[in-house]
């Protein structure tokens, strides 16, 4: 589920309001900064540079996780910006539904997001799969042809309009009357204008292989 952060940020001292996040990891997130709190470990880290003759505003704090720990440290880094003002946090392959859109804006100066090609992880959420369960179902009622053919052929290959009909010249069946028909209430299940599509945080790096 996504829920709103006006609660969390009421506890840590930041403007939660209109701003939603991944429960699961939100509730982590929470008690993970409540830990750190409540026992004093990054206070005690800082006194114990200043106490070698170092001065603890000359360290900064930076966050890192991959996959999960991506989306912990990128609401970990939310929560903390508050009282550590140049916090940087550095997700790499953070699955796809830690902010909503504007929250993920919003973290551009301090999380940065890393993706590294075609991994599906950081494009993978609830709105994404339910999209290409339409695409799917799509392609079956405007199939042409036995759908083994279509199985049978490579994507290099594949030719649309010779194994599919185009949008609107699809022939009446049953197929298409009980498709159309779930189609129809599975948009009014899902549409909740209360709890947006959520993608992930900041700046996003995107690592590609290319041939020379």
């Amino acid at each position: 589920e996504t829920v709103s952060m006006k609660t969390v940020g009421e506890k840590w001292n930041f403007n939660g309001k209109n701003r939603f996040a991944h429960e699961g990891i939100l509730k982590s997130a929470d008690f993970i900064c409540s830990e750190l709190k409540e026992k004093g470990i990054l206070d005690k880290k800082l006194k114990e540079l200043q106490g070698k003759g170092n001065n603890k505003n000359d360290y900064g704090l930076t966050i890192v996780g991959h996959s999960l720990g991506a989306a912990l440290a990128s609401v970990v880094s939310y929560i903390l910006k508050s009282e550590y003002k140049d916090i940087q946090c550095f997700a790499f392959a953070p699955p796809a539904c830690v902010f909503d859109p504007e929250t993920a804006e919003e973290c551009e100066d301090f999380i940065t997001s890393v993706v590294l090609g075609d991994d599906c992880v950081p494009r993978i959420n609830f709105c994404s799969l339910v999209h290409m369960r339409e695409r799917v179902l799509d392609a079956l009622v405007r199939s042409k042809v036995s759908k083994h053919v279509i199985f049978r052929t490579s994507y290099e290959d594949f030719d649309e309009d010779k194994y599919l009909y185009k949008e609107g010249e699809v022939p009446n069946s049953s197929l298409k009357v009980n498709v159309d028909a779930f189609n129809k209430k599975m948009v009014l299940h899902h549409r909740d204008p209360h709890t947006p599509e959520c993608t992930i945080g900041g700046k996003i790096i995107h690592l590609v292989e290319t041939s020379l």
